[in-house]
């Protein structure tokens, strides 16, 4: 507990000698106030270990791996990629006043690229699950969930289960053991006897389906970038906040 400065006889002020040990310590206390503020002109925070955003800045260029998958990247031969995430990584590097260098790979490759600082970020409808299971990059926070959904087709009754019923999932969703595991039963071929369709909840207005609301997955999308720049990283994710409220339009807007 603090003790109480001694009264003067007859009054409430302090002696003039510890008044003037107080003005002391007063101004010693400002003069190591103004030298931290000085310090934090020289030490940026949040800082890049590895000076990703200043290098971007300086360089003018930021390389981006991108990974096929559509309609998150498209990547054709002899032109940039296209798809939903290569637009916001174009609008991003105009927010920055830089200009992108593509790098295709495959997706493992492009996250091994931002190990090795080959790479600024990665790109490729990347879920947050896979990015951290393989422990060589970091993420941003999760701006996309895209749900993994149950529609019916028009005019067809909506069931609340789905009681062996066939589901058609193309397979490259792999959710049959999803279906199944909702007591439904996977069809891989689309026949106008199968009513039901597994798809994310994107697509439903295009074409024109009624979601059950039996959500079988939910996909927390992240953009993949170097551990550690944590400047970098804040830089990126105040453009993702602001950009993606229109991500389902845009993956509309690249869908085969």
């Amino acid at each position: 507990m603090l003790s109480a400065l001694p009264k003067a006889a007859g009054g409430s002020s302090p002696p003039q000698g510890t008044a003037r040990s107080l003005r002391v310590l007063g101004l010693l206390l400002l003069a190591l106030g103004l030298l931290a503020l000085s310090a934090c002109d020289d030490v940026r925070f949040p800082r890049d270990p590895d000076g990703t955003l200043d290098h971007v800045l300086a360089s003018g260029r930021m390389r981006v791996a991108a990974v096929d998958h559509v309609p998150w990247v498209i990547v054709r031969e002899g032109e940039p990629p296209s798809g939903a995430e290569a637009e916001l990584v174009e609008a991003f590097a105009r927010s920055l006043g830089v200009a992108v260098e593509w790098r295709r790979a495959p997706a493992f490759k492009a996250l091994e690229a931002l190990q090795r600082g080959d790479a600024d970020l990665a790109i490729g409808g990347f879920a947050r699950q896979a990015v951290a299971a393989h422990k060589v990059a970091s993420h941003t926070y999760a701006y996309f969930t895209e749900a993994l959904v149950v529609a019916a087709a028009p005019g067809a009754p909506v069931p609340r289960e789905l009681n062996d019923q066939q589901v058609h999932a193309a397979p490259a969703l792999m959710a049959g053991g999803l279906i199944r595991e909702r007591g439904g039963v996977p069809v891989s071929e689309r026949t106008d006897s199968v009513r039901l369709i597994a798809l994310p909840g994107w697509q439903f207005p295009a074409r024109g389906l009624v979601p059950t609301g039996i959500v079988l997955r939910r996909d927390e999308h992240v953009v993949a970038v170097p551990r550690g720049e944590n400047a970098w990283i804040m830089r990126l994710e105040r453009f993702l906040r602001a950009q993606s409220g229109g991500m389902a339009a845009r993956l509309q807007a690249h869908a085969p």
